[in-house]
């Protein structure tokens, strides 16, 4: 039962690498990623809001709650302090196009 997900969690993972390797040499994904990122992050949210936090709470009445709670909030901080510390890092705060 637990060698399913990880089975097709790697295929996935592979086939991801492949087509990385294959078009992303070829320079044939230039400009697709401003259509690419927010379908994937579209996807992820759907796959847990409708799947992942319905389980949580279902498999525990008492935490579960707190559990999904804490997890945006957790990674909510963890986003931010990430933006912070790389706009810091790899962009010059006076630049005119900088939105801080």
């Amino acid at each position: 039962m637990l060698f399913e997900p990880l089975i097709a969690a790697l295929c996935i993972a592979l086939i991801s690498l492949v087509g990385i390797l294959v078009f992303g040499q070829s320079g044939q994904l230039k400009g697709i990623e401003k259509y690419s990122v927010p379908v994937a992050v579209g996807v992820f949210l759907s796959i847990s809001l409708y799947e992942l936090i319905p389980e949580t709470l279902e498999a525990s009445h008492e935490l579960g709650g707190l559990v999904v709670a804490l997890g945006f909030i957790g990674f909510y901080m963890l986003a931010n302090v990430l933006h912070n510390k790389l706009h810091e890092r790899y962009h010059h705060l006076d630049a005119e196009d900088c939105d801080r």
